[in-house]
């Protein structure tokens, strides 16, 4: 019986380590900013292609979850009332005037673009420091 009971905790233990090395040996994958995939975005939405491909796409190169995805290209097909880059950045600079806060600011870039946080805010500082 005591044989039996090492054959299996043995068959345990080289399972376990089997999975454990199947884990270690994922490659981390370097995913693309939001800004990179953009125009690829913009241009796939002008081609008609499925928007569930597009959600896909995105997620895949940029790491964003399903709804954050969605969220972007639902932006990006949106229905043309988007503000451009001008009217972007004079907006932040009269938020940013009128005392705003910076997170709401952020916000306000985040919904205007599609950007993740980190890119809306290094945006936010870089409007700051135009002025």
């Amino acid at each position: 019986m005591t044989l039996e009971f090492i054959l299996i905790l043995l068959v345990i233990i080289m399972i376990i380590s089997f999975i454990l090395a199947k884990i270690k040996k994922r490659p981390k994958q370097d995913f693309r900013s939001v800004d990179s995939v953009l125009p690829e975005v913009r241009e796939r939405l002008n081609s008609d292609e499925d928007s569930v491909k597009i959600i896909k796409y995105v997620r895949e190169e940029t790491g964003l979850g399903l709804i954050d995805a969605k969220a972007l290209v639902d932006r990006e097909k949106g229905d043309g009332t988007r503000m451009d880059d001008k009217e972007l950045a004079d907006s932040v600079d009269a938020m940013l005037l009128e005392g705003e806060s910076e997170i709401k600011i952020i916000k306000h870039v985040r919904t205007e673009t599609g950007l993740g946080l980190k890119d809306a805010k290094d945006y936010v500082d870089e409007v700051k420091n135009k002025q």
